[in-house]
């Protein structure tokens, strides 16, 4: 065989190989485009938590690509949050024991809890008017380390929180927790006269506080694994608000990185 013919029967070889690998990402790809379809259930849940209807969907029609997925942005945000909260002496300390299990990469802005020196960055240059900055809660409670928890009650000045804080990580984990139960939780529901435990225990918290600002019962963004037989996948998925801001109409992708398996 001639020096040139090895050369040509190489080059369809590795033509064929790209053309086969080309397939398989583009197979890949389209898992992923229908898990991110998919996600639009959640836009139909009240509250996000591990028991949710639509989590659980997610997980059994995907359990043939060992589907993953995690709240990832249910922490601190050092970049976004408001800088008393950041700086306080309780968050600090935990800080310092816990470091990056506190913080978080992920999250929006919210227009009443934010750090007001790096929205007016030239840098960064964000409009109050824009997606990044909305009214959606920063953390959802039945995520979120219960060491955050505790910083947010410190901060708030919360009172009787250990029994709530109690409550909160029993709900969460059996049913999670609802806005509704969140308010009551926090003492904003109305309370009938006859409820006599309930309003011994009263946290006082306007409806509107910053509280629920910080804590909320939605995930903003949700990290993705899965895998095929030949490709990693690790993605991205965050929440984009209605105009109202503080419903989500939608989920996209905003991440993604597909890596071919070595084995």
């Amino acid at each position: 065989m001639s020096a040139y013919a090895v050369v040509l029967c190489s080059t369809e070889k590795l033509i064929q190989a790209y053309k086969c690998r080309s397939v398989e990402l583009e197979a890949v790809n389209n898992v992923l485009v229908q898990i991110e379809s998919d996600f639009q259930l959640l836009c139909n849940e009240e509250f996000d938590c591990e028991n949710s209807p639509a989590v659980k969907y997610l997980y059994r029609k995907y359990d043939d690509y060992d589907l993953c997925i995690n709240d990832c942005s249910s922490a601190i945000n050092k970049r976004f949050v408001l800088p008393d909260f950041f700086n306080s002496q309780a968050f600090q300390e935990k800080l310092a024991l816990y470091g990056d299990e506190l913080l978080t990469d992920y999250g929006w802005i919210n227009k009443d809890f934010y750090n007001e020196e790096f929205l007016c960055n030239e840098q960064y240059c964000f409009r109050k008017d824009c997606d990044v900055v909305n009214s959606l809660s920063l953390i959802n409670i039945n995520f979120c380390d219960e060491k955050i928890l505790d910083c947010a009650a410190d901060y708030f000045k919360l009172e009787n929180f250990e029994s709530k804080k109690k409550e909160i990580l029993i709900k969460r984990k059996e049913f999670g927790i609802n806005k509704e139960e969140l308010k009551k939780i926090f003492g904003t529901e109305k309370v009938a006269a006859s409820d006599k435990s309930y309003t011994r225990n009263k946290i006082l918290v306007e409806d509107k506080s910053a509280l629920f600002c910080l804590l909320g019962v939605k995930t903003t963004f949700w990290k993705v694994e899965f895998c095929t037989e030949k490709y990693l996948v690790n993605a991205v998925i965050a929440a984009f608000p209605l105009e109202n801001e503080i419903e989500i109409k939608e989920y996209r992708i905003v991440e993604r990185n597909i890596v071919r398996r070595t084995k």
